[in-house]
């Protein structure tokens, strides 16, 4: 485990209930795109070290090499690993719900639905597994940390109302079942692909045909089409 200046600041923050706020030096000019891709940068610095190393053996400093920054130049956005994977979080957040309204208007929520399991389970290459592996490394430190639960909590929350409000659009269009109630139907999917990830991670090149497979029969079970008429 690290025993940095970092970790010591991220055991003291953990009283806050989301991400600090992005600081910079009294008097410093801001130019507000060079800071968003300064931000993006080491959140990206960010992720390939902790999908690599893990979140507790990946210390500021690792990020730091990544990013080609100095300490004193990412303690001017962030204050601990903390407050970096909570800005994570709501990157992820933002970037998948970006995705689901995109599922509010479609035809046919289901072959939607199937259509993004073969981009992530077909052939996954070297950057979608270490996406998953990514995933598990915070949902695990979620399991340790309140500060991460939380959050993590919340984008479960919007990722569940974002995906219940697609089954009722579906609904309503006639191309899913009305007596599917769609909030535990949401969090059913949820639960299933978050599994369905965490296999990614060890499942062998072969074995993810498997993955497919089995992310489309969840697909077809959950989002089942209303019955004809005159069926039992």
């Amino acid at each position: 485990m690290d025993q940095t200046k970092t970790d010591k600041k991220s055991v003291t923050s953990t009283h806050k209930t989301g991400p600090a706020p992005a600081r910079r030096r009294p008097g410093r000019p801001v130019d507000p795109a060079a800071r968003e891709r300064r931000i993006a940068a080491i959140l990206a610095a960010a992720r390939r070290c902790f999908a690599r190393d893990g979140f507790w053996k990946a210390s500021i400093g690792d990020i730091c090499r990544e990013a080609e920054i100095s300490p004193g130049n990412l303690y001017q956005y962030f204050d601990s690993k903390d407050d970096i994977v909570l800005a994570m979080a709501e990157a992820e957040r933002q970037s998948i719900l970006e995705l689901l309204r995109g599922w509010l208007d479609t035809d046919d929520l289901a072959a939607t639905v199937d259509n993004y399991s073969a981009l992530v389970f077909q052939a996954p290459g070297p950057e979608q597994r270490a996406e998953a592996r990514l995933a598990v490394e915070v949902l695990a430190e979620a399991s340790r940390n309140p500060r991460i639960a939380e959050a993590f909590c919340r984008v479960d929350d919007d990722l569940r109302q974002a995906i219940a409000d697609a089954i009722r659009r579906a609904q309503a269009n006639g191309t899913v079942d009305p007596a599917l109630p769609p909030e535990p139907a949401a969090t059913a999917m949820l639960a299933i692909y978050d599994g369905l990830i965490g296999r990614l991670v060890i499942e062998p090149a072969e074995g993810c045909d498997a993955l497919l497979a089995a992310a489309r029969c969840a697909a077809q079970a959950l989002l089942r089409r209303p019955p004809t008429a005159g069926s039992s």
